[in-house]
């Protein structure tokens, strides 16, 4: 294939940037060259991979399959379908990543079901059946995987925002956490610790409606 300028979106792993980076791949590019200009539109990555190429690929971040926008026409791999980059370009702005729209929600969305998935250790069996009822009473059906050295829980409870919904089950781990320890003996020295995930049930909407 000679060499070939390959072109990325950035993203910060939340949203992509609208800013693109260029590399040159093959045994034509000069070290000097392999690396292309980063953090730059669109149309000024493919101008200078352009400059440096005949085969030039570019593929937004929330794109399927690359596009073509070399002079050279060409396929991004076997069986790959690569169409032309268009002719006037794209509008890419900054944007959210699909899937992460619930980041964006506010107080005036209507509530949501979010999945809630707790990572904990309890010491003794005395002291962890007295939680997982006193949190069951609190968040309703509860899901109990026993691990190795800690137990999983999962629940479903409905909120507005992420930070509110994962704000309100942690409050509900250390109450059901303290109405169990108080009841039973606590082995000396006992530290308790707790991994907190909260995502979007799947029967909701990324949008915010229910």
């Amino acid at each position: 294939m000679g060499h070939v300028v390959w072109i990325a979106e950035e993203s910060d792993g939340s949203f992509w940037s609208g800013r693109f980076s260029a590399e040159c791949q093959g045994p034509e590019c000069r070290a000097a060259q392999r690396r292309g200009p980063q953090g730059v539109s669109a149309d000024e990555a493919i101008a200078w991979a352009r400059a440096h190429a005949g085969l030039v690929f570019i593929r937004p971040g929330d794109s399927s399959h690359y596009y073509s926008a070399g002079d050279e026409p060409g396929s991004a791999g076997r069986d790959q379908s690569t169409p032309p980059w268009p002719a006037g370009g794209r509008p890419l702005a900054r944007r959210r990543m699909a899937g992460l729209e619930y980041l964006d929600r506010t107080t005036l969305d209507p509530p949501i079901p979010w999945e809630v998935s707790i990572m904990t250790r309890l010491p003794g069996a005395a002291i962890e059946n007295a939680f997982l009822a006193s949190l069951a009473a609190a968040v309703g059906a509860l899901q109990v995987t026993r691990e190795a050295t800690a137990i999983r829980l999962a629940f479903e409870i409905e909120g507005r925002l992420i930070d509110e919904v994962r704000e309100y089950a942690a409050a509900s781990f250390k109450n059901a956490l303290s109405a169990a320890v108080a009841g039973g003996d606590v082995p000396a020295p006992f530290g308790w610790q707790i991994s907190v995930s909260v995502e979007p049930a799947a029967a909701a909407s990324a949008g915010g409606a229910s």
